[in-house]
């Protein structure tokens, strides 16, 4: 029997029985990068971590299906190009059998292959798994924040993906924007209630996330996505996902969105880059500018240093003070998930 870790992606059977495997944690979140038949029936095992298994099993088996080696291409058409990033397309199109659209997301190796070599001069296979890796992770985080019953409707739905030596391709619900380029496109900001039913759709992925106890590390406008409900665009949903839209460089996030102490080095990304993140967006929202003038990271170092919290007032006390709390430059003084989700702006608001 292997001993699992984080960094085995081939165990094919694991006995829960076996004293080799003793954190449950690093289990559930291996279930989705590795394809295992798994013994639950050993008394050792709690009932709740069982069922918590059992439930990531099924999540994993009957939803997503991984096609190793096989050319998409046999089950998807695709017919339109929808966005790029640095080393993926995502194309628009549609499942052959059913007809129903979908986005297709193809990174090509061979641009990481030459990313690598640009970089560090050579390439070797494990330098490109780990950029396989990554996805695989991504997955994970993705398929946790559909919800165990996917009662989540303001995540990304994805349903499966396929690795051959030439590409990793991701298949995805239909969507229509982000939240971004859709903001740059209105006329006017939003207000704050519309910024409140926005942030009321995102807590439903913030609530799982922080039951998960997992970090985002790169939330920003890219990465909430858009469905339009009605064709004036008046009426949508907002779906929150991790980097597998906007997938760059595992050391390339969004520098604009990241906290002082992960901008400066002094800490690693964790759940309070989150929160710092998230004032940010409300603050673009509500302005639709940035608070910090700055082309490079030591200018925004800079002026966050200078500006500290001397931001623009909304007009509305209790947004006001979210963003503060959010936004603040001191990690252990900045607001917790606990506090995000009590704050008067959600419970005194309803619009």
């Amino acid at each position: 029997m292997k001993q699992l870790s984080k960094n085995n992606k081939k165990i094919e059977k694991i006995n829960l029985g076996n004293n080799e495997i003793k954190d449950i944690k690093i289990l559930k979140e291996n279930i989705f990068t590795t394809f295992i038949d798994i013994n639950l029936d050993n008394n050792n095992i709690i009932k709740k971590d069982v069922e918590e298994i059992k439930d990531l099993i099924n999540l994993n088996n009957k939803e997503a299906f991984y096609r190793k080696n096989e050319d998409f291409r046999k089950y998807y058409e695709i017919f339109e190009k929808f966005g790029e990033s640095k080393f993926s397309i995502i194309y628009k199109g549609k499942n052959k059998e059913n007809n129903e659209k979908r986005n297709i997301l193809i990174v090509k190796k061979q641009k990481i292959k030459k990313h690598l070599i640009m970089n560090i001069g050579y390439i070797q296979d494990e330098d490109i798994q780990l950029y396989v890796d990554q996805f695989f992770n991504l997955i994970n985080k993705m398929r946790i924040l559909e919800g165990v019953n996917k009662e989540n409707k303001n995540t990304v739905k994805f349903f499966e993906y396929f690795n051959t030596k030439d590409e990793f391709v991701i298949v995805m619900e239909l969507w229509d924007d982000n939240l971004y380029d859709f903001l740059m496109n209105k006329k006017e900001p939003f207000n704050y209630e519309q910024i409140y039913e926005i942030l009321s759709q995102l807590n439903n992925s913030f609530k799982i996330i922080a039951q998960n106890k997992l970090i985002h590390g790169n939330i920003n406008l890219e990465n909430i996505l858009i469905k339009y409900e009605n064709e004036e665009k008046s009426k949508f949903i907002v779906k929150l996902t991790f980097d597998i839209i906007s997938f760059n460089d595992l050391k390339n996030f969004n520098y604009k969105y990241l906290a002082p102490e992960i901008l400066n080095n002094k800490e690693e990304n964790n759940e309070k880059n989150d929160f710092w993140s998230l004032g940010l967006i409300i603050y673009i929202l509500y302005f639709k500018e940035y608070p910090y003038k700055g082309e490079n990271k030591l200018k925004i170092i800079e002026q966050i240093n200078k500006n500290k919290q001397n931001f623009k007032t909304t007009g509305n006390s209790d947004l006001d003070d979210l963003i503060i709390k959010l936004l603040n430059d001191d990690p252990q003084k900045r607001i917790s998930w606990e506090d995000y989700f009590n704050h008067p702006f959600f419970l005194k608001n309803e619009y």
